[in-house]
């Protein structure tokens, strides 16, 4: 989307709009593109626009200072001093808007997250499927669903079955303090999509850090989790714990990966607070078995830097990160490193490739030799 020039270039169409394009949501399934154009100086002048692509024409145009959050094939969720449902098709406002997290399951309907309640609703009618008492969400990062489970990262690890609500929940800190409260209390009910970060405010305490946990890594009916110094492996059904271990230094954000018999905890090399991205501790990897949680290996890089990628192949692992290409055996012994050049700009993430390893920078594309990283070609994309 192409703001500057009021021009959209989406899914093999070019459409010209009399405005700027404040922001816009496009929905692929139903190939629909809602826009909110400034026709003028003033707050007036706003206007919502729904596109049918398939179609080439638009279904609706309303004048609303309101702000686009999400669009569905049947609804779009907007923000005027408050969360509002609206008919995708005319335009009609439905109902006011739950507060809370919403997640879109595809068909109409969501499940949504708040410190009141957790639900599943159907999003044109309000009809709820199930209710539940909602928990405490300090430091709510994100969800993952796997089958018929989404697990929530929020004041820990809590798991939902989608058809009933039933689940489990372990209280973990994923946050340097004990902020929910404050969390609650200032930001629950504006933050739509994600609820990450702290408050500015001089009464905060300013060390309220978050993302100091993983994604869930859910492995047929395990699952694994780190917050903090803790790394945790579950029992997927009942969230038993399996096994526990702590580790001797907080890594910051964490992602967790598989690696043959092992499980591999990244330290991403930053932290997230008041709004800004800091550094932690310098990249690390650390390997437990996946049955145990004995630890197996580690390594931690001499610089800071931060994590980009990541890739497991056979009995190689590969790190990327802003600076640096490493390249480890299965005991997480190093290679080989490849270093960055002005030339090639950072690096930023690691293609699938069948016989080379391929690696995009801002300046282009490297191909270099799985084992030794040799750098085999270089092929520029006229920059980032």
């Amino acid at each position: 989307v192409h703001s500057a020039d009021s021009t959209v270039v989406l899914a093999g169409h070019e459409m010209a709009f009399p405005g700027d394009i404040n922001e816009y949501a496009y929905h692929h399934p139903s190939q629909t593109l809602l826009l909110s154009l400034q026709n003028g100086s003033k707050s007036r002048d706003k206007q919502l626009v729904l596109y049918d692509l398939s179609k080439k024409q638009t279904r609706w145009v309303a004048k609303s200072n309101a702000e686009i959050r999400s669009l569905q094939a049947k609804t779009a969720i907007l923000k005027y001093g408050g969360r509002k449902i609206i008919d995708a098709e005319t335009g009609a406002l439905l109902r006011d808007g739950d507060g809370g997290y919403f997640l879109h399951l595809g068909n109409g309907e969501t499940l949504i997250f708040s410190k009141e309640k957790y639900a599943r609703v159907d999003l044109f009618s309000g009809e709820e499927m199930w209710q539940r008492p909602g928990q405490a969400c300090t430091g709510y990062r994100w969800t993952k669903i796997a089958g018929d489970s989404v697990f929530v990262v929020a004041n820990g690890l809590q798991a939902l079955d989608m058809r009933t609500g039933d689940g489990w929940s372990y209280d973990a800190s994923t946050s340097s303090k004990a902020v929910g409260k404050e969390v609650a209390k200032h930001f629950f009910s504006a933050l739509l999509d994600v609820l990450a970060g702290t408050n500015s405010n001089p009464a905060w305490d300013p060390d309220a850090s978050h993302n100091l946990s993983s994604f869930p890594l859910i492995l047929h009916e395990k699952v694994y989790f780190a917050a903090r110094k803790d790394v945790y492996c579950f029992d997927k059904n009942s969230g038993r714990v399996l096994w526990q271990v702590t580790l001797e230094k907080e890594p910051g954000s964490m992602r967790l990966y598989p690696a043959g018999d092992n499980i591999a905890l990244i330290g991403e090399g930053w932290k997230y607070r008041d709004f800004d991205i800091l550094k932690a501790q310098p990249p690390s990897i650390a390997f437990f078995d996946k049955e145990t949680g004995g630890p197996q290996a580690r390594f931690s890089a001499e610089e800071a830097d931060v994590v980009l990628d990541y890739m497991w192949a056979a009995d190689k692992m590969y790190l990327l990160t802003t600076n640096r290409l490493y390249c480890f055996d299965d005991n997480l012994a190093t290679l080989a490193i490849l270093e960055n050049t002005p030339e090639w700009g950072q690096f930023i993430r690691l293609l699938p490739h069948t016989e080379k390893l391929a690696v995009r920078t801002n300046a282009g594309v490297a191909t270099v030799r799985p084992a030794s990283l040799e750098t085999l070609s270089f092929h520029h994309l006229g920059g980032a």
